[in-house]
């Protein structure tokens, strides 16, 4: 899964974080279950990684919305 990722530049996973971030959010306010948003967070979990790995100079402050 992360490969697919790869190829996409460090802002663009960003966004790409922000938008499943806050659709995992959304899903589990509106009461989703929460084995039906596992695939939603594992996408997420692997965003994260790949940012981490690409960027090591990257700090909290990049994700506002992280811990809302």
């Amino acid at each position: 899964m992360e490969d697919q990722f790869k190829k996409l530049e460090n802002a663009d996973l960003k966004a790409l974080y922000e938008k499943q971030l806050q659709a995992l959010s959304d899903a589990l306010i509106s009461g989703a279950e929460w084995k039906d948003v596992q695939d939603q967070r594992n996408l997420l979990i692997e965003i994260s990684k790949r940012l981490h790995r690409g960027n090591s100079s990257s700090s909290p402050a990049d994700y506002p919305n992280r811990g809302e």
